[in-house]
């Protein structure tokens, strides 16, 4: 016990720490307003569990309801209609006076102009004196929350009229007099704006609440309220009978309480977290996340300094000139401080997160409800106690049997991927929150100075009591509310945890529906990332916005950023167009035609750099969000741009289409947003017709469904010994691609495909193997049971380089030589010629297996091409087989050889006469694999005649 004990102080203290160093974040409110309206936060189950056991007679300790002083208040909010009545008097009193009794309590809608009228009937005095004396927590009517505005209103241009009046006076008694009367009205407008929004924040819980009413489980309180009009007052004991009977027939407002979740909500809740949880859990993951993090903080504390300069510029040549409606120049310096005197305190963030809290208590990028779903709390210093508890006998603190610290064990476990993720995020909050901290000390130290000078006060007194200032923010930043606001925001929006508005929190509400998660695992980080990407490239309207309202600190922030962001991006621009020539070439995410990314030997999304042999090294930049973003947009605008048939790079219509379809380009090929790019492709298949929508459908849903299921397998795998399950997570699939390089194909194998024809929903279960074979190829375990996956070009496809440090490293590096025929078949995809299909991985509507498919591509590759008509092909065996005479060969020799007279057609003959020439190698392969294969051309020419088992 006394080591238990030891555990529980040392934890304590780490949260008292952890408490210390996030002093001065406000908590995330219950009441969210934004511009796409008010969000309320859920109430969680831990919260509805506290709510029904008060709800009950046995839960609540307070005093019965004293019927006395309810007859004493309704006399008096009756207008003196009733008196003090005792138990009989009142029932009847309430039955008699029902109608008016319930209209008081239920008011007739108001539309604002009627609230603005009754506030102006109360007069402003008294709606001043009724705000400015309300106690926290106090909820007053709507007409003090008009009235509150109306009064700032009209007191702000008071303060207006005393400031001009003062500033115009001479110096005297009547001055110091008029500005302490200033001063006095100073503090009233501030207790007053903040009277007005506790009223707002009251109202926004009180809403909050009755949206959760929709959770009652066994009340209908309309119900009651209707009904119980039916019970009149009478003498008649027959009708009291009555009346009595359909009173047990109402709702029982006394029985009522909260609805639990069901089980089917609550499984869905724990595979949701084992499922995010997976796709987290490999260690690149988490290298990316700090990596963005880091890169994001930098930039944003460069276009701080961008933004001094803008704003000093515009004051030196009179633009503005309000006293601290600006950027000042050492608010750079003073973020770099910040962040250099937080770095001690992120790291004890970092380390306490991880080890105590979890994500118990911080904002993260996972977007699920409920994120302990698994157990009842991620805080190890309560597990502990939990078992303290246990041992001496004692209740088990949260829970409710003594399986609890073990299933809350099993549940921290279950989200350490998650814990790593809020810990690394904690570590960059604290760095943008003393950046912020230092920042605003030296803009309010500077607008204190600046102030002083022009009231007349001399340098030297300036200067002292600016620095006050400044150390007092420092050292008493609690005092200092709206400070504390902007180091809680800006640290949200650096790890992209701001909750998306307008149109992006569309993506959000779709994840939240049920199954939404399956597709869309993550909604607010990439909504952020898109929307910072925006803010830096496309999105003038804040700078509009900025100037019609004539906000000069505005400007240079939102200016700043989109200086420095199209910096970059056209820099990048400028590499992409081959400015640098050959030296280096910059890769987007391929060929515009889906069909010829095939033959686009460099990774998406990279820079290559040309070696001494000709050859290129690709090393990839899309993982480093919102900064690779900015640069992915930018390749895939040169690209666009140069490939448009518009010569006109600085054409506006140009950039903006190019631009659209970058940056739709880009967030369709985001990690985070694979769940809807599947869907997308699902939907409308660019890459075929649309004409199987249904089908696509059906494979898409039953692939999403053995996706969960894999993941939930290798999740049970962790605690069950023996042979596994088929099963993968993120952690599997990096230790496979490090572990064996090439890649796996995923077709179906021949037993499965029989399963699926006999199956009766043959497409769904389709999907689900295919999400089967794609979890073996993912775990070290399952893999080597798969065929290797092959280019067109049948050379095997390579995941990793194989090197220890693909373990971690998101950078992939490539090394690629010149193919004078990919880059054919790419130029004439490009100009609209055709491109070449890929395989076929259907024969008359009969899926291959992977082995056939394999085989397919092989015999395509490698054989010789006698008599197409005749159907003569040699393959690799066979005597008189040439290397020469293979397809890639062919349509070397044909493309580069001056003498085959190609150079000298125009682009839709080229492709004619190299389709020719493809068209027989997929023929000639064909054959060749049915004379190899007799079984398979039984199986796909008569498959009703197969039966599961043979062939």
């Amino acid at each position: 016990m006394a080591l238990l004990d030891k555990v529980i102080k040392l934890l304590q203290a780490g949260e008292k720490k952890q408490a210390q160093i996030t002093k001065d974040r406000l908590p995330s409110d219950e009441v969210t307003f934004g511009s796409s309206g008010v969000t309320f936060r859920a109430i969680d189950d831990k919260n509805i569990n506290a709510f029904n056991k008060a709800l009950k007679q046995e839960g609540y300790q307070g005093p019965g309801i004293n019927l006395q002083r309810v007859g004493e208040i309704l006399a008096e909010k009756l207008d003196g209609q009733m008196k003090t009545l005792d138990l009989e008097e009142m029932i009847l009193a309430i039955s008699k006076d029902n109608e008016q009794f319930f209209k008081f309590l239920k008011r007739d809608p108001q539309s604002l102009e009627d609230v603005v009228a009754t506030a102006q009937g109360m007069g402003l005095d008294k709606i001043a004196y009724d705000l400015i004396s309300r106690k926290p927590g106090d909820v007053l009517p709507v007409e003090h929350l008009v009235g509150g505005m109306m009064l700032i209103a009209s007191l702000g241009r008071n303060l207006d009229d005393m400031a001009t009046k003062i500033k115009g006076m001479s110096k005297g008694q009547e001055k110091v007099d008029l500005y302490k009367q200033f001063n006095i009205n100073i503090g009233i407008m501030k207790n007053l704006i903040g009277q007005v929004s506790g009223v707002g924040s009251e109202a926004g819980r009180t809403l909050g609440i009755l949206s959760a009413m929709k959770k009652l489980s066994n009340i209908d309180m309309a119900e009651f309220y209707v009904k119980a009009d039916k019970i009149m007052p009478t003498e008649d004991n027959d009708f009291i009978n009555a009346h009595i009977e359909m009173y047990t027939t109402l709702p029982k407002p006394g029985r009522m309480q909260f609805a639990k979740q069901g089980i089917l909500s609550k499984s869905y809740d724990v595979l949701m977290e084992i499922y995010i949880n997976a796709l987290l859990s490999s260690p690149v993951t988490h290298v990316v996340n700090m990596a963005g993090n880091a890169i994001y903080s930098a930039q944003r504390t460069l276009e701080t300094g961008l933004a001094g300069l803008v704003g000093e510029a515009r004051t030196r040549i009179g633009i503005g000139g309000k006293t601290g409606d600006r950027v000042y120049l050492g608010e750079f310096n003073a973020e770099a401080h910040g962040a250099k005197m937080a770095l001690m305190d992120a790291m004890k963030s970092f380390a306490l997160t991880l080890s105590i809290e979890g994500s118990e208590n911080v904002a993260t990028k996972i977007d699920l409800k409920n994120l302990t779903s698994i157990g009842n709390t991620d805080n190890i210093r309560t597990v502990v106690e939990q078992i303290q508890n246990i041992k001496t006998g004692g209740p088990v603190e949260f829970g409710k049997t003594s399986f609890m610290p073990a299933l809350n064990i099993l549940g921290i476990m279950t989200r350490m991927p998650g814990r790593f993720l809020a810990s690394e995020d904690a570590f960059f909050k604290v760095i943008t929150e003393r950046k912020v901290l230092y920042r605003e000390a030296y803009r309010n130290m500077q607008i204190k100075y600046e102030t002083l000078i022009k009231g007349g006060a001399s340098k030297e007194v300036a200067k002292t009591e600016s620095e006050k200032v400044y150390k007092d923010i420092l050292l008493n930043t609690d005092k200092y509310d709206d400070i504390k606001q902007l180091m809680t925001q800006e640290a949200r929006e650096s790890t992209f945890q701001e909750d998306p508005q307008g149109a992006f929190s569309a993506l959000v509400r779709a994840s939240n529906i049920p199954g939404g998660k399956v597709i869309i695992p993550f909604s607010k980080t990439p909504t952020n990332i898109v929307k910072a990407v925006f803010d830096r490239t496309l999105n003038w309207s804040p700078v509009y916005r900025a100037v019609k309202k004539g906000e000069g600190a505005e400007f240079d922030k939102a200016f700043s950023k989109l200086v420095l962001g199209n910096s970059i991006f056209a820099g990048m621009v400028y590499m992409a167009m081959g400015e640098y020539g050959d030296q280096v070439v910059i890769n987007g995410s391929g060929p515009s035609n889906p069909k010829a990314r095939k033959f686009s030997d460099a990774p998406p999304y990279s820079i290559g750099f040309k070696q001494e042999d000709g050859s290129y090294k690709y090393y990839t930049f899309s993982r480093f969000d919102p900064i690779s973003g900015v640069l992915a947009m930018a390749s895939d605008y040169a690209y666009y741009a140069q490939n448009s048939g518009d010569a006109d790079m600085v054409s506006l219509e140009n950039i903006f289409t190019s631009g659209v379809l970058a940056v739709s380009e880009y967030a369709m090929n985001m990690p985070f947003l694979q769940g809807v790019s599947e869907l997308h492709k699902a939907s409308f298949n660019p890459q075929g017709s649309t004409e199987k929508f249904i089908e696509r459908m059906q494979i898409y849903l039953g692939q999403k469904a053995g996706g969960v299921i894999t993941t939930t397998n290798d999740f049970i795998n962790q605690f069950l010994p023996g042979q596994p399950l088929i099963g993968a997570t993120s952690f599997s699939a990096t230790l496979e691609r490090v572990g064996n390089p090439d890649a796996s194909n995923v077709m179906l194998d021949e037993e499965q495909l029989l399963k699926v024809e006999g199956s009766g929903i043959p497409n769904v279960m389709r999907g689900f193997y295919l999400a089967l074979n794609k979890a073996k190829s993912r775990n070290p375990i399952f893999s080597d049971q798969l065929p290797p996956s092959l280019n067109y070009w049948g050379e095997v496809r390579q995941q990793t380089s194989g090197k220890f440090t693909d373990y971690f490293n998101p950078i992939k590096i490539q090394e690629v030589g010149y193919d004078a025929v990919n880059q054919e078949l790419r130029a004439l995809a490009e100009n609209g010629s055709g491109v070449f299909g890929g395989h076929k991985k259907r024969y008359e509507g009969s899926y291959l297996t992977g082995e056939e498919y394999n085989n397919y591509i092989e015999l395509f590759n490698t054989i010789n091409v006698i008599d197409a008509k005749k159907g003569l092909f040699l393959t690799k065996s066979d005597p008189g087989w040439r290397a020469e005479n293979t397809i890639k060969e062919k349509l070397r020799i044909k493309i580069t050889d001056k003498a085959s007279g190609y150079q000298e057609l125009n682009d839709d003959e080229k492709f004619a006469e190299l389709n020719t020439i493809r068209s027989k190698y997929s023929k000639g392969a064909m054959t060749k694999l049915f004379e190899m294969m007799p079984s398979t051309k039984m199986r796909v020419e008569n498959p009703e005649k197969l039966t599961i088992g043979g062939s």
